[in-house]
């Protein structure tokens, strides 16, 4: 499953892992799509993102923020029973540098636009997304058997 984070696992090329990475992220980006249809059609009238769409495009934006990251570009090998490897990998994901990091804020746009722009959310913008979802309900127990739930 290195493929998932823009890695090859042993014994396989950067090549297939990069089709398999390819793959498996137009495949989660067209089961956002389809689940936020399918959200749409059992709730006429919402504007909301459905959970379901936002599980599959989360999917796909981590394999794509991973292949962003020097610990992850090219597609290097993953083998998490080589203690080199693993420290090689901890040391290089603390190097991210100001503009790797923008690339990264970058591409997330790209996905979010590609994923969810056909339906007219045409820019990545985490508090307009917040004001378009529903108030979330919050529970507490204080332990003695007393709850208090809010809206927020």
């Amino acid at each position: 499953m290195a493929f998932e984070h823009a890695m090859r696992g042993p014994g396989q090329t950067v090549e297939q892992a990069e089709a398999q990475y390819d793959d498996f992220v137009s495949g989660q980006v067209q089961a956002a799509q389809e689940a936020q249809i399918k959200f749409w059609e059992a709730n006429p009238g919402s504007s909301s993102l459905s959970d379901e769409a936002l599980r599959h495009f989360a999917m796909a934006l981590h394999a794509l923020t991973d292949s962003t990251s020097p610990a992850h570009a090219g597609f290097q090998l993953w083998d998490w029973r080589n203690p080199f490897l693993v420290w090689r990998h901890i040391q290089n994901e603390k190097s991210i540098t100001p503009g790797q990091l923008q690339n990264a804020v970058s591409a997330t746009q790209g996905l979010f636009n590609q994923t969810f722009g056909m339906f007219g959310f045409d820019e990545f913008d985490l508090l307009n997304l917040q004001q378009q979802q529903p108030p979330a309900t919050v529970c507490t127990d204080d332990g003695l058997g007393n709850q208090q739930c809010t809206t927020e």
